[in-house]
């Protein structure tokens, strides 16, 4: 058996193949492991339990690495999975007898990297990875497939010298007996798998790997007993029946499940053309734009605009944040100038339920959701056309019109600087952080006192955006206002905005004073170290240090580091750095909490 050497950093791998498969497209190699060439003897071998499959089975196969040369060599795998729907350094394609390459399921995925790890591969031994040939490939018309996989096991080599397996498949669609019975198959996996939550998400995820439109009746009816599933399922057939199908379920009399269709019905809307770059908040079913491409082309009829339409005036009309959220991105996809009043109704709603301090803390520094995706309907609609009445009236027009205005300079009236003024103290915060957000850079000295108000407001976000206003001002006026942030937020961010703003302005000595106080704290550790090391020389770069500190040691280390900073305070605001063996620069300035790694390799101070 090979030998599993496991390895428990995160190991978040920028890491493009070597090899693509069907067209040899060279890409860079960016991470590179500890491997050597591809090394004599590694073969890979695809074994399926059958030859032939049903389009929408999950075809799982086994990836075999085999070793038929006469040394042991080491192969990497890993550092490629967490948030991703597969392990992306594995590489797979499908073609047909005519030629015709099977699209890639998810094009581009998202991933975070992931624990990674090695396994040494004996002579005559072999490693065996079992994958599911859907998480790589749409197989969706009938026929013979070759399959071929391959990896690049942490090998460097010249780009087509990587072992690569082959074998053929062939795939045929089911007949309604076989679909029924396939569902039924699945959905008594999801039942047992209930109180597995991993399992459970694998479970709905291969409902929606389906993808044949012989599917739809057996999933439509399961659907109708309530079944989520059985929707993520219907959302992954990519035609017109089964968009129609969602449109059903999404204005049915059962709420919860409603809400779930039209949220996966918007991943088959014509996206808008206006080309922005602010993401929507309706992340949970919301796919990646190059999936939703695969089904907006072949599901989407004009035709049912009228019925999307209704759906988003019925959810905006809802007093629930994710049903306004969802309307508001079906407008963003299909709405007219026409529907402005729809998503202002919703969004002077939204704006009249902030409170501060804010309810929700789990977005507590930007504009909280639905207004943000309703925002983001009016980009669409002013693209298309609309106009909205100067000056603003109500608080949402008021909102729109701050947001247009930071987004578009040509929607700046000559009244913007009075207007901001009277705002920027309204008593809602998401228009006040309109208003911060709408302030150009480098703000006009004319709106300087505008930002110490800024820098004083009640709500983070609007802190925050204060911050960032003063970092790019050149106005080393702020520097007292954002000192105090320093010594006093509650907000982590905050806090480090602000000290990067006031070193931006060329930091000053209450600015180390405040970070020495920020020890004792241990979510401020890294932050003040990072801006205490620059008194003296050399301190750059990378390092470390243990967070397993009392809070007692924390509590002593700010005093020293503030008995440190007064006692040498001419010194340090001369500008003047000390020496690393200054007799001043102890080491129980650091104790165990921090070390930087010198250009030489080694550590400072020296780690016992």
């Amino acid at each position: 058996m090979p030998t599993r050497h496991s390895s428990f950093g995160i190991a978040v791998i920028y890491l493009n193949l070597v090899l693509a498969l069907a067209a040899q497209v060279r890409v860079p190699l960016i991470h590179q492991f500890r491997g050597g060439p591809v090394p004599a003897g590694a073969e890979v071998r695809l074994e399926f339990d059958r030859d032939e499959y049903l389009i929408g089975e999950s075809a799982e196969f086994r990836f075999i690495l085999e070793n038929q040369g006469r040394q042991a060599f080491e192969a990497w795998f890993g550092g490629d999975y967490r948030g991703s729907p597969r392990a992306i350094r594995f590489k797979i394609t499908a073609v047909n007898s005519s030629g015709e390459e099977a699209p890639d399921s998810h094009p581009n995925p998202r991933f975070g990297g992931g624990i990674h790890h090695s396994v040494t591969v004996h002579a005559g031994d072999s490693h065996i990875t079992t994958l599911e040939l859907g998480r790589y490939r749409r197989i969706l018309t009938p026929g013979t497939y070759t399959i071929r996989a391959t990896h690049d096991f942490g090998w460097v080599d010249t780009p087509g010298t990587h072992p690569v397996g082959e074998t053929r498949i062939h795939f045929r669609l089911p007949s309604p007996e076989e679909a029924e019975r396939l569902v039924a198959g699945l959905q008594a996996r999801a039942d047992a798998s209930q109180q597995n939550p991993e399992s459970r998400r694998a479970a709905t995820a291969q409902f929606a790997r389906l993808r044949s439109p012989a599917y739809l009746d057996s999933l439509t009816r399961l659907a109708r007993t309530g079944n989520r599933d059985a929707l993520h399922g219907i959302g992954g057939i990519a035609s017109v029946d089964a968009t129609r199908a969602l449109i059903d379920f999404a204005t049915g009399n059962d709420f919860e499940l409603a809400l779930e269709a039209a949220s996966i019905l918007t991943n088959r809307l014509p996206d808008s053309d206006y080309p922005q770059k602010r993401y929507p908040q309706i992340r949970k079913n919301l796919l990646p734009p190059q999936e939703r491409l695969l089904l907006i082309t072949p599901a989407w009829d004009p035709t049912l605009t009228s019925k999307v339409h209704d759906l988003a005036v019925s959810l905006l009309a809802r007093d629930m944040t994710n049903a306004v959220s969802i309307g508001a991105y079906l407008f963003h996809s299909i709405g007219t100038p026409d529907d402005a009043s729809y998503l202002l109704d919703a969004l002077e709603r939204a704006i009249e339920s902030t409170t501060t301090p804010r309810r929700d803390t789990t977005n507590p520094l930007d504009l909280p959701a639905p207004i943000l995706d309703l925002l983001r309907a009016f980009d669409s609609l002013t693209h298309r056309g609309l106009v909205l009445s100067h000056p603003p009236r109500t608080d949402a027009e008021i909102l729109v019109y701050f947001d247009r205005v930071r987004h578009d300079e040509s929607h700046r009236p000559p009244d913007w600087q009075a207007s901001s003024l009277k705002h920027a103290q309204h008593d809602k915060f998401p228009i006040r952080i309109a208003v911060a957000r709408s302030i150009p850079s480098p703000c006009p000295p004319d709106l300087f006192d505008l930002v110490e108000w800024l820098l004083r407001d009640p709500d983070p976000g609007v802190r925050l955006a204060g911050c960032r206003i003063a970092r790019n001002s050149n106005h080393p006026g702020f520097q007292p206002s954002l000192v105090n942030l320093v010594t006093h937020d509650e907000n982590d961010s905050v806090v480090r905005e602000a000290g990067a703003a006031a070193q931006e302005l060329g930091g000053s000595f209450e600015l180390l004073v405040a970070w020495a106080g920020r020890l004792a704290e241990e979510r401020h550790t890294f932050d003040a170290y990072t801006e205490l090391g620059q008194v003296i020389v050399g301190l750059t770069g990378d390092g470390g240090g243990q967070n397993n500190l009392t809070p007692l040691e924390r509590h002593q280390l700010s005093e020293r580091w503030r008995s440190f900073l007064h006692q040498n305070e001419d010194t340090i605001r001369a500008g003047i750095k000390f020496e690393r063996d200054n007799p001043a620069v102890t080491r129980d300035l650091f104790s165990r909490a921090r070390y930087w790694r010198l250009p030489d390799g080694s550590n400072w101070p020296p780690q016992d």
